[in-house]
Order: structure tokens, then sequence, then C-alpha cells
């Protein structure tokens, strides 16, 4: 049998017990999910994200715009290194909560964290893709719905979950994709082909008003440094003394871009187990930090103490790709319209 290079073993029958990997290479990568616990089939199963976004192919849908409760209010949170992503987690039920989720009615759904994931390259690390081109990271929202207890629960549910996923570039004078230190030159011209191919479809996002995220710019700075090593979780006590308080506090104001308009489809999350519960709302409009705030997470390490840019933290495209299963997307915008919404929040004298 492949033996796990690191702990010696593939497989964990309880599942809370269970970890993966993100190296391809390893019998508990991506591809191997679904046979390293009992509790991860669903890894392999027909609604899997992330996917790759075929813009073209999207169906129009006069969604209601996204409506947040206490959108620029500070909650407080924690972050901790899980071995796999450091994750800013809110304090218990906080009065933020997402509404006018696709196909949910009126329910609403309580925010519980945000992280980021990123690739081996700067070129590929989204999770998910718009016609096929990918940005440096990529930052997830998790809400649950606020109709069951916590989100251990409401991930258990058809319609549980809702996911934003914002993607994230680098601020214009930190350098773009197209100075890319990573990119041969051989690449520039595939590159600009593929920005001017891009203008003629929803993918177009030179009608997004820019944001600088400087506040999460501040946290990820400050916070992943911190947490940079990795503690092992022998028991719960170990578990609950790894996280650190935010002092800062977070608001969802800081990771979303000024414009909401959105994708949206039916998919799963992106980590094991893998729940087909997620309503996944992929936002048209970008974000950007610095490369400072970019390094800060590459050089957070994993469970084996290796950097998180080894691997990447980003999972392989389940959909929407060759010789995979295709996947209907819908969107609440017209293409070359100019977005529905602007995020706009007073700033605190001391910054945040």
């Amino acid at each position: 049998m492949y033996r796990h290079r690191y702990t010696g073993t593939c497989t964990e029958k309880v599942c809370d017990l269970a970890h993966f990997s993100y190296d391809r290479d390893n019998c508990q990568g991506p591809n191997f999910w679904d046979r390293i616990t009992p509790c991860w089939g669903n890894c392999s199963s027909l609604l899997q994200s992330p996917i790759n976004i075929n813009t073209g192919e999207t169906i129009y849908r006069p969604f209601r715009g996204l409506k947040f409760l206490d959108l620029c209010g500070r909650i407080s949170a924690k972050i901790r290194n899980n071995g796999h992503s450091p994750h800013f987690m809110a304090d218990d039920r906080t009065p933020v909560k997402l509404g006018n989720v696709p196909y949910s009615g009126n329910a609403g759904f309580a925010f519980h964290e945000v992280h980021i994931h990123l690739g081996q390259w700067e070129s590929r690390g989204s999770e998910h893709s718009i016609d096929n081109q990918f940005y440096p990271m990529e930052a997830h929202m998790v809400f649950f719905d606020d109709r069951y207890e916590n989100i251990e629960e409401a991930q258990a549910h058809r319609g549980g979950l809702a996911v934003i996923a914002v993607m994230v570039e680098f601020s214009r004078s930190n350098g773009n994709i197209f100075k890319n230190p990573f990119f041969s030159r051989r690449q520039y011209p595939r590159l600009k082909r593929q920005a001017v191919w891009s203008r003629n479809s929803c993918a177009n996002t030179s009608v997004c008003r820019k944001k600088s995220a400087n506040r999460l710019n501040k946290l990820m700075e400050k916070y992943y440094t911190i947490i940079k090593s990795h503690r092992a979780e022998r028991n719960q006590e170990i578990i609950e003394n790894s996280y650190v308080e935010v002092k800062e506090k977070i608001s969802l104001s800081d990771v979303l871009p000024y414009d909401w308009s959105f994708y949206t489809y039916q998919g799963s999350l992106t980590t094991p187990p893998c729940y087909e519960t997620v309503q996944w709302i992929v936002l048209r409009c970008p974000i950007a930090v610095s490369r400072k705030a970019y390094k800060s997470l590459i050089t957070v390490s994993d469970i084996h103490g290796n950097s998180l840019k080894k691997f990447g933290i980003r999972r392989p495209l389940q959909r929407g790709i060759k010789n995979h299963p295709r996947v209907e997307v819908e969107r609440n915008f017209r293409c070359g319209s100019q977005g529905n919404r602007r995020n706009v929040c007073p700033i605190d004298p001391d910054g945040y």
C-alpha cells in the first residue's frame, strides 16, 4: 500500500482525527480525499467545488441584491492555524448576517469565518477560475443558515451553507499579474490575448471600481505572522489555547469589494468533508491586497511544517472543464453593466 510520507498511514477510521493534504503526489492529496476516512465519501460526488465559470454559458436571473445586517460593524473574532490554513473566526453567534441568498427564500445566514486560499504559483492561486483565468488568491466568507444551532448542524443539510468567494489580486503599487516574475516572456502574449478576450465577456472587470483592502492587509500582515507555526492538536485544551484574539476585530467590509454583482451555483465545501450543501456566491469584482500581506500568508506552516506555498491550499477544479461534469451557473447582472451596490463604510480614527 502507498504509505503517507509524513505520518506513515493513508487512512483514519475516526473521522475527527483524519487529516488531508494538498500534495497531489500524496495518498492524502486531493485525488484521494474520499478514501481517507468514511465520512469524506462526498469528495468524489458530482456536485463538487471549486469550478471553472464559463461566463458565456452563464444564465441571467434577476436575483435580489445581497443584503447584510451590520455590514460595517466590527465583531469579536479569533484566528487559528488548523494545520491546513489560518481562519479568522467570529466569536459564537454574531449580529452579522447575510440575506437574499439565491434559492433560500427569506432565510438569514449567520457569519462564521473567513479564510484565504492560494496556490503554489501566483498565476494560479484562486480555487475558482473565471473563463479559465485564475487570481493570486481567493477569500471565502462562510455563513450558515441561522435556523440551525451551529455550522456543524447546518452543513449537513441541503442549502445549509452560503459561501461568498472574493477574488484577490495585488495592489497596483505592488505590481500586477502581468508583471509577475513567475511568468516567462513566452507567457506574456498569451496573457495579453486573455486580457483582450475578457473585455468582451461577462468576466470583464474594467467596470469594477477597484478596492484596495487596506484593513485586510493589516490583519493579514499582523496575525498570519503570529500564528505562523502550527501546534499539534492532541486534545481539546490545546485546540482552545491555539486561538489568538483579533484585537482589532473584523468586519465583512474588510473583504467585500465595492460591487456585489455575483455568479451563483450549487456546490460543496472545497475541503473535507466536502458536503454538497453550499450555495456559492462568486463575486464578479476583485479586491486588492499588498504583496507583504501575501508573503505573510505563504510563510504560514501546515501540519507537516511546510510553508503553505509549497503545495498551495487550493483544491483542483472539479467541474466546468474538459472531461469533468458540467455545471449550471447563474448571475444577477447583465454583461457590461456597472454593478448594483456600493460597499462604503466609515473609517475609524485608528485606521481600522
